[in-house]
């Protein structure tokens, strides 16, 4: 329950500073019905049995780890993306909520996912602004912690669950053969300032590295949600869990929420056996997160026209490069992994995940293909848990049939992990920067940020947020 409690708090923090009062106390009202009615039907899942000495090793792990990202700006931040993000807490703590910007053609509403920034803003507002960052870090390092509990708590010995760890942290597609097969890169490229992870061109797979150091708003309730699904996917305790789950990943990252669907599903498919349709307070359960949901789904998607989206091969002047592009990277980024691993041993799961990420890609929404580089978080997450299960699996009793899979897949993560040790190299090697306390999110973005900003004819018009 740790992890729902961590998603869906920034939710609860929105609904309380943002809406008016009386959308805020009907949605707090439907929430708290949704958790009787899932505590009633199918109760909480048993917690997991780590040791002390897993759960501080993974505390351990988990703080410097997160060190590296660009959170609290203790080593170098990657300067594309934490600009921004520092803005968006900046005006967080210092501006009053819902946040507006005025200027002389009008006022923009801050219409953004802000699920990772509101506890540490709002400790930033009981504290200092320039605390907010350490705040923010502090947030991701929970984050982070619960998450490689979570991997941890897969496996049954200490040891297994460190390798389930280790191969967590260091899971990626191939990127450096990618990288060398497409362009003329060199490998003395590696532990530079490059950015290895765009040689597809048109989409992207991140590693876990570099979904945290880049993006852990997105990073860390895809792992969380994603890893519950994993660790329950045979039993039936999580289906009235569903509603808050979705419902509380959209504040996080809408992209991720769409990756969830597919998992969900399959999720539902795989109970159906236990007839869980005849129980109405599962029923209840979800429903109770609809109306929550609209008001996330209306703020979230306010004149959000402007994003670009459609078919990934009728956004490029030449479709044939689009699909040229496409056959290698899903060979690459997770086709060799899922090749290996159903030799291994053939699952359900792994052929969901496989039709997962081969359609992520197809559809381009955002301005660098988000949908498919976020919505992938999930199932990329389950992917590289199956990976450590095999290799732990192997390690227990190997046979000579194993042994003509197992050393492939090995192959592939020690590939895969050039990423993730690039990533850590860059915080490492890169001179640190502090982050700018002045600039806004209107100015920072020069007022042309889609993803962030929404134009606003009559700040007193916008639907459920408090009128100012």
């Amino acid at each position: 329950m740790a992890c729902l409690l961590y998603v869906l708090v920034p939710s609860l923090i929105f609904i309380v500073g943002w809406l008016e009062l009386r959308y805020a106390m009907i949605l707090l009202v439907t929430m708290l019905a949704g958790l009787f009615f899932a505590r009633e039907s199918l109760g909480f899942a048993a917690p997991s049995a780590l040791s002390k000495r897993v759960v501080l090793c993974c505390g351990l792990i988990a703080i410097c780890w997160s060190l590296l990202g660009g959170a609290g700006h203790f080593f170098y931040a990657n300067a594309f993306d934490w600009r921004i993000r520092d803005a968006v807490l900046r005006d967080l703590v210092v501006a009053d909520w819902p946040v507006f910007y005025r200027g002389d053609s009008g006022a923009t509403l801050l219409r953004a996912p802000l699920g990772y920034f509101l506890v540490a803003a709002g400790l930033g507002k009981l504290t200092s602004l320039r605390l907010a960052d350490f705040w923010l870090f502090v947030w991701t390092w929970l984050g982070v912690w619960l998450t490689l509990m979570q991997v941890a708590a897969c496996m049954k010995k200490p040891v297994a669950a460190l390798i389930a760890v280790l191969v967590f942290m260091l899971f990626s597609g191939l990127d450096i053969a990618g990288l060398l097969l497409t362009s003329s890169a060199k490998l003395g490229d590696l532990f530079s300032v490059q950015h290895l992870e765009w040689w597809g061109q048109y989409f992207q797979y991140s590693s876990n590295a570099t979904l945290l150091f880049w993006v852990p708003n997105h990073a860390l309730p895809g792992w969380l949600l994603g890893l519950l699904l994993y660790r329950h996917f045979d039993k039936p305790v999580l289906l009235p869990w569903l509603g808050l789950m979705f419902f509380s990943s959209a504040l996080w990252s809408p992209l991720v929420s769409i990756g969830l669907v597919g998992l969900q599903l399959a999720y539902m498919a795989r109970q159906v056996s236990e007839r869980w349709w005849r129980d109405g307070r599962i029923w209840f359960a979800w429903l109770a997160w609809v109306p929550g949901f609209l008001v996330l789904g209306t703020y979230l998607t306010y004149r959000s026209s402007s994003i670009a989206s459609g078919w990934g091969w009728r956004m490029i002047p030449d479709p044939l490069r689009f699909w040229e592009n496409y056959l290698l990277f899903v060979v690459l980024e997770f086709g060799l992994f899922a090749i290996a691993l159903y030799r291994l041993r053939p699952r359900r799961l792994l052929l969901v995940l496989v039709a997962i990420l081969l359609m992520l890609p197809l559809y381009s929404f955002g301005p660098n293909s988000d949908l498919a580089m976020r919505g992938s978080i999930p199932a990329l997450a389950m992917l590289a848990m199956l990976s450590s299960a095999e290799l732990i699996r192997f390690g227990r009793g190997w046979r000579w049939p194993r042994i003509s899979w197992i050393a492939p897949l090995l192959l592939f993560l020690l590939i895969g992990a050039v990423t993730p040790l690039h990533e850590m190299a860059r915080s490492l090697l890169t001179p640190r920067w502090r982050p700018d306390l002045v600039t806004n999110v209107f100015d920072a973005s020069h007022g042309d940020a889609s993803n962030y900003l929404a134009p606003v004819t009559d700040v007193k018009q916008v639907p459920f947020l408090k009128k100012r």
